[in-house]
């Protein structure tokens, strides 16, 4: 755990790397931790630095709990014919808890993209 001292401690090269690289794929506390800087420190650079999250969120889509294909929201949408917008209604633990259409979406997490790809 970082410890306070009071004092300002510039932020190095490799440290910028680092949370530019894991912002959005691990927690703040985690990279916090890693960089022995405070929770604080970190949210405050991502806000001063404006970063985004990289990465997209894939999900995996079941019929009668079967899978039948993986993928983005986009790609998910299109595979079962419908907006993203009522993708959003199909992800929803109520809906499926609900539907007599036997689909289910699981959010498998986000995934990275290397920009070199």
């Amino acid at each position: 755990m970082a410890v306070k001292t009071g004092k300002y401690r510039g932020w190095t090269e490799e440290e910028l790397e680092y949370l530019d690289y894991n912002y959005g794929m691990k927690s703040l506390k985690e990279i916090a931790d890693y960089l022995g800087r405070s929770v604080a420190s970190v949210d405050s650079r991502v806000y001063r630095d404006k970063l985004k999250i990289k990465g997209q969120l894939e999900y995996a889509i079941y019929y009668d709990d079967k899978h039948k294909f993986m993928g983005n929201q986009d790609e998910c949408a299109e595979f079962l014919g419908v907006s993203a917008d009522r993708f959003q209604q199909y992800k929803a633990p109520s809906y499926a808890s609900k539907s007599e259409t036997g689909i289910r979406i699981v959010d498998l997490g986000r995934w990275r993209i290397d920009e070199d790809e």
